[in-house]
């Protein structure tokens, strides 16, 4: 497991990489470069999906440029997908403020049971290969 000032991110595992936002933190551009950065090492570069557990968390400020940079494949130029889990109502209005806004590149979708989280993801991952 890697720690960073904003999200524990935990090893692939089916090429899925797992996070979880740390309980209150100010999210900025600069750090969720720094993430997008630990994704693409610890994806060796090749194709990933992202599992975002924000289940239980509250989060602090989201700064505006922290989204254009999360919507943007840029600084992970590899990941294909992402799925985002959530349980409270606050998070489910700032994930959909986040996908109806700034538009993600990649797919992205909203959960409230992982499992369903992993199928959705495991089927990009079907989809990219017929496609490729």
């Amino acid at each position: 497991m890697i720690v960073t000032n904003l999200v524990e991110i935990h090893p692939i595992k089916n090429d899925i990489i797992y996070v979880k936002p740390k309980e209150g933190v100010d999210f900025t551009a600069e750090e969720i470069i720094k993430v997008h950065q630990i994704f693409e090492k610890m994806a060796n570069r090749m194709p990933y999906k992202v599992i975002v557990d924000a289940r239980d968390v509250s989060v602090g400020h989201v700064t505006m440029d922290t989204f254009n940079v999360t919507s943007i494949k840029k600084h992970r130029p590899n990941q294909i997908a992402e799925a985002y889990l959530f349980n409270t109502l606050h998070i489910r209005i700032l994930i959909n403020f986040y996908f109806k806004t700034f538009k993600p590149v990649i797919p992205s979708k909203m959960f409230q049971c992982p499992d369903e989280a992993s199928n959705w993801l495991r089927e990009i991952q079907a989809n990219t290969l017929s496609l490729g």
